[in-house]
């Protein structure tokens, strides 16, 4: 079903907002998907440009590795069976008021994450970060002496792929919601509301598992298992790792923190979550970048802000992307070869969860003439209110994208990504939402 006076589709969104604007009518669709060839040329082209690159990746990118977007990771038939959705079960009540229902499901979500393997596009984004700085480009001492990389990565995906075979450091990346891999205490021994008596780390080992009933997605704990004043004595000799503790102890799916005793959580960012933390350093790493691409901005005299919009002095010439036979190269002396350009590439980003589409939008507005967002999303790839040499919109799939613009970097024919308008979805009949305790099979 569209609307008669917009003939937008209604997508089902994880709190059954409407997207409005943010959803391309059905014509304009069309458009987009027709122009997807053209844009992924715009792409390559500002990758040979750029002085530095921003990639901000979201649950679409993680999709192509086999892995669920927001709205279907609880999409499994023992959690349907008793109502409960992704929304409900990301929360950390569960710790008290049924563990079993809490780390079955956040033990499927570990294993579903290191089953995956992550796909091809990560390692083209690395080759895309080698020839940048293997290049000789400008301002490249800048970044050096921050001993920081002109490439960083800000992700809201909670999967550990950006790390997985070395692929990028911590210094590279901001898993801004945190991670599966990391587990913390979650205070819930304490009494009245849950509050963690430390804000340790302690990583999963791999060999580690959770023994998870595949019909009922619950992991059930051992009564006989459960702590005593002596299972926290025997910390030590198992490395300081709760999860080696729970193992010799018979019950790993009860991991303890050695300090408080009380259950472990997974590191990540929950619905109502105040005791979310980040690891030491990642923002501080983030917010480093970010100044020397500043400072890198301020030393070319980029315009900055919306008050200081010049088409002139747009990086790329004062005609990129005006018309759809427009191409970035041989543009850059227009706008100044001496010129800072940061390229901004946002995979999979919904609005589900648009921390990652704020971010973007927040260095394109500040840099208006010397940045260039890319948004790359078979259902949103809109950036409203920008001008069309700021924006390069790709409505199809992050990896299929991807790999046409890294072909056209190689001097290779790409394969067009092939997309589709989704098909509309009837709009949900809005009900109250009943307290999801009350739905789970206790025991």
């Amino acid at each position: 079903m569209a609307s008669a006076t917009t003939d937008r589709p209604l997508h089902d969104l994880l709190f059954g907002r409407d997207p409005g604007e943010a959803v391309p009518t059905h014509a304009h669709a069309r458009e987009l998907i027709a122009n997807v060839p053209h844009e992924c040329e715009r792409l390559a082209a500002l990758l040979r440009r750029a002085d530095a690159i921003l990639v901000g990746t979201g649950a679409g990118w993680s999709a192509d590795s086999g892995l669920a977007t927001y709205k279907d990771v609880a999409d499994v038939p023992a959690l349907r069976a008793v109502d409960l959705s992704y929304y409900d079960l990301c929360q950390t009540r569960w710790l008290r008021e049924d563990p079993a229902v809490y780390y079955g499901f956040w033990g499927y979500c570990l294993s579903s994450y290191r089953r995956a393997t992550p796909h091809e596009g990560y390692r083209i984004v690395k080759k895309w970060s080698e020839d940048l700085c293997n290049r000789t480009p400008r301002f490249r001492e800048r970044f050096a002496a921050a001993k920081l990389s002109p490439v960083f990565i800000y992700s809201s995906n909670v999967d550990a792929h950006w790390h997985r075979d070395g692929l990028f450091t911590e210094d590279a990346t901001f898993e801004f919601h945190g991670t599966c891999e990391d587990w913390c205490c979650s205070g819930s021994e304490a009494e009245g509301r849950m509050s963690p008596c430390c804000q340790d780390i302690w990583p999963v080992p791999a060999d580690f598992h959770f023994v998870i009933d595949e019909k009922t997605m619950r992991a059930e704990s051992k009564e006989s298992a459960e702590p005593n004043e002596s299972s926290a004595s025997e910390m030590p000799e198992h490395g300081g790792c709760p999860f080696s503790l729970a193992q010799k102890l018979g019950n790993p799916n009860r991991p303890r923190c050695p300090r408080c005793r009380s259950l472990l959580r997974p590191r990540v960012l929950h619905f109502g979550d105040g005791k979310f933390f980040e690891r030491e350093g990642e923002r501080e790493r983030f917010e480093r970048w970010a100044e020397c691409v500043f400072d890198c901005m301020t030393l070319c005299s980029a315009p900055l802000g919306d008050g200081e919009k010049d088409p002139a002095k747009h990086v790329l010439g004062a005609s990129a992307g005006a018309s759809s036979g427009d191409i970035y190269e041989d543009k850059g002396a227009k706008g100044g070869e001496e010129a800072f350009c940061l390229a901004v590439l946002e995979f999979g980003c919904g609005l589900n969860v648009p921390s990652v589409r704020r971010e973007s939008e927040r260095h394109l507005d500040m840099y208006p003439e010397n940045c260039v967002l890319v948004r790359v999303n078979p259902d949103f790839p809109l950036v409203l209110e920008k001008e069309p040499r700021q924006r390069i919109e790709i409505m199809a799939g992050a990896l299929e994208a991807v790999r046409a613009a890294d072909a056209l970097l190689r001097g290779k024919e790409p394969e067009v990504p092939k997309a589709k308008p989704r098909e509309p979805l009837p709009k949900p009949e809005a009900k109250p939402r009943a307290r999801s305790g009350s739905r789970a099979k206790k025991g």
